[in-house]
C-alpha cells in the first residue's frame, strides 16, 4: 500500500487468480507496517534492494495516496530482515 503510516488494508481479490489470495481476501500492508512488524518480531536490521525488479508491480512512484494499485496493478516491494548487520552494496537499510 502506498502510505507512509503503518497500515494494513484488507481487499477483495478474484479467487480465480493464481497470484492473489486463495479465498478472495488479500492484505495490502504499507512498507512501514512491514518494517514495524519485522522489528516487533525481533529483527534488528531491515533492508530493501537498491534496485527493484523491472516489473510493473515493482516500478511505481510512492505518493502517499493510500492506494494499493498503480496503473491497475498491485504494488509490491521486497524486504530483507536479519538479526545481524549485512554488508551488501545492493541493499539499503530502512525502517
Amino acid at each position: 500500500m502506498d502510505a507512509h503510516d503503518p497500515i494494513l488494508r484488507f481487499v477483495n481479490e478474484p479467487q480465480t487468480s493464481e497470484s492473489q489470495a486463495l479465498y478472495g481476501v488479500g492484505s495490502r500492508p504499507s512498507p512501514s507496517y512491514i518494517t514495524t512488524c519485522l522489528k516487533l518480531a525481533g529483527f534488528s536490521y531491515i533492508y530493501m534492494p537498491r534496485e527493484l525488479p523491472e516489473h510493473n508491480q515493482f516500478q511505481y512512484k510512492m505518493e502517499n495516496d493510500y492506494s494499493h494499485l498503480k496503473n491497475n496493478e498491485p504494488i509490491r516491494n521486497i524486504f530483507v530482515a536479519s538479526h545481524k548487520k549485512l554488508v551488501n552494496e545492493r541493499l539499503r537499510q530502512c525502517g
